[in-house]
């Protein structure tokens, strides 16, 4: 029943959100679906203050059912970028999100995960551009955007998710 209701809600988030008039809907339709993935550790071992190792580690794509869901229609291909490959290779701009991806689903994704760049890039001054900002107007030119709830997303650590703060401040139209 989860399942099912999870690749429900999905689908219908995507359909929601892709413009009507768009001629994409009879044509492939191109989604970057990040996040619902993690790393599980352990377990850790502690013998003394000197000794702490840590024996195994398990990568979890939790949205696979859903990624299956959509690969199983022939006219949607899915890419699928786990959060610690988007900090790094998220597009940049509204222009290379477009020339990619008609729809755009983040599930359970920090908000920094998409302001800030890695290491290399944190000590040049600017980063990069604002990636939020970059979304916002790839959705204002008729990009499909879902947002789908998860620790990350909403809550976050420190319990604040922070996605209120640029990205949905200036809230933007849905199209039915």
């Amino acid at each position: 029943m989860k399942k099912s209701l999870i690749i429900f809600l999905t689908v219908l988030a995507l359909f929601v959100t892709i413009p009507i008039g768009n001629t994409l809907l009879a044509g492939q339709i191109s989604v970057l679906y990040v996040g619902d993935a993690g790393v599980l550790l352990g377990p850790n071992i502690i013998a003394s203050p000197f000794y702490y190792e840590t024996k195994g580690y398990e990568v979890h794509i939790w949205c696979q059912p859903v990624l299956d869901a959509l690969n199983a229609d022939p006219d949607i291909t899915v890419e699928h970028m786990t959060t610690w490959r988007a900090l790094k290779e998220f597009p940049e701009t509204s222009k290379a999100i477009a020339e990619k991806y008609d729809v755009v689903i983040l599930s359970d994704v920090e908000q920094e995960t998409l302001v800030l760049y890695p290491f290399e890039r944190m000590l040049v001054s600017p980063m990069g551009p604002n990636r939020l900002k970059s979304i916002r107007e790839y959705t204002r030119n008729g990009g499909g955007l879902a947002m789908i709830g998860g620790w990350q997303s909403f809550t976050g650590r420190r319990g604040i998710g922070n996605w209120g703060i640029p990205l949905l401040k200036k809230p933007f139209r849905l199209r039915a």
